[in-house]
């Protein structure tokens, strides 16, 4: 299940990357539309995009994560995480993996959102103005997207605190836990035979 997941989070970054992109070629060839159509209706051509999406995505989440690292590391310092604890095996170790896989499948959509909101507003708004549809739209599309990145922003940064905040509380959890063992240890030794 959760290869399938990353496939569906790589191929939504992909189309909403490629939804920019096409649109930039068809500002420069309006043809580019008709093609599109008429492509996304042959099932082979779907196909192709298909697995177009999965690559494009996979470059843009990598483009993605490594913008938005100096972001999360601020954020882990904040919450006085060691850098040599690995958040993952923390949840593998106490049995809530599928917490750490939702939070990192919410990382992975929302950060590719963020990449791409702008992009595809400016070219939407681009392709409307160069077509003299309508300007007024054009600027709603465009404020849209900057309201949509920053709710992303936003979104994200809450993301990456609660995940923090639960590494956290799983680290002072493992350490009362030695600490009690430890002290359980330290008795069963002086306690008579």
């Amino acid at each position: 299940m959760q290869t399938t997941s990353i496939y569906i989070e790589l191929v939504i970054i992909g189309a909403e990357a490629l939804t920019w992109i096409f649109t930039i070629f068809a500002l420069i060839d309006a043809r580019v539309i008709s093609v599109l159509k008429n492509g996304l209706s042959s099932i082979p051509i779907a196909v192709i995009l298909l697995g177009l999406c999965y690559v494009v995505g996979m470059v843009f989440d990598r483009i993605a994560d490594w913008i938005f690292k100096k972001f999360e590391q601020k954020i882990r310092a904040k919450q006085e995480i060691p850098k040599n604890v690995i958040g993952h095996l923390l949840f593998v170790k106490t049995n809530d993996e599928q917490y750490f896989n939702y939070i990192t499948s919410r990382k992975r959509i929302v950060r590719g959102t963020a990449l791409n909101v702008l992009p595809i507003s400016i070219a939407l708004a681009l392709y409307l103005l160069i077509h003299h549809l309508s300007t007024a739209v054009a600027v709603a599309i465009i404020l849209c997207g900057v309201i949509f990145f920053i709710l992303c922003l936003i979104t994200y940064h809450q993301i990456i605190v609660s995940y923090y905040k639960r590494v956290k509380r799983y680290i002072a959890a493992e350490k009362k836990n030695t600490v009690v063992a430890a002290s359980e240890l330290q008795q069963k030794g002086r306690a008579p035979d």
